[in-house]
């Protein structure tokens, strides 16, 4: 080789590297995967007793809400899908001085889980060492997607 062709090929090879970082460093395995990604709907799971919205059009449409029924109550909940990851956190909010302990980051942590995520089903499987809510009673809960004004 020559030097002129050696210097060619350092040149393509640091371009190829640069390339090669700067699109690593946007990929997320789940986009699209995730229901706040499946459009407007309402996540329903019958055992336990809960349900989450999505609304592309709110604001905050990639922390959804909804309701997980304890008894005869039932406490209103957020789910933060983290990003580049199958992790779910679901979060105890609206309530003022929970006996719940709250994270760094200012969330009431219930639940943590790693999802399986299709168009029509999410299923968490929880972390045993998380839950503060069920206490064990569940290895997974499965939500359905029930779609909303389609």
């Amino acid at each position: 080789m020559t030097v002129e062709n050696l210097k060619k090929a350092f040149v393509f090879l640091i371009i190829l590297q640069v390339l090669l970082i700067l699109s690593s460093c946007q990929f997320d395995p789940y986009y699209g995967k995730r229901p706040f990604d499946c459009g407007k709907a309402k996540w329903i799971c019958e055992e336990p007793s809960a349900w989450f919205t999505v609304d592309p059009d709110a604001a905050d449409y990639h922390y959804p809400k909804g309701e997980i029924a304890l008894g005869e109550r039932s406490i209103e909940v957020g789910f933060r899908f983290i990003a580049e990851t199958d992790l779910v956190y679901i979060d105890l909010i609206g309530s003022e001085g929970s006996s719940i302990l709250e994270s760094a980051a200012g969330y009431n942590e219930l639940i943590r889980g790693e999802c399986a995520f299709s168009p029509e089903k999410l299923i968490i499987k929880i972390d045993p060492g998380s839950d503060t809510l069920f206490n064990g009673k569940y290895e997974t809960i499965t939500f359905i997607r029930t779609p909303i004004g389609e």
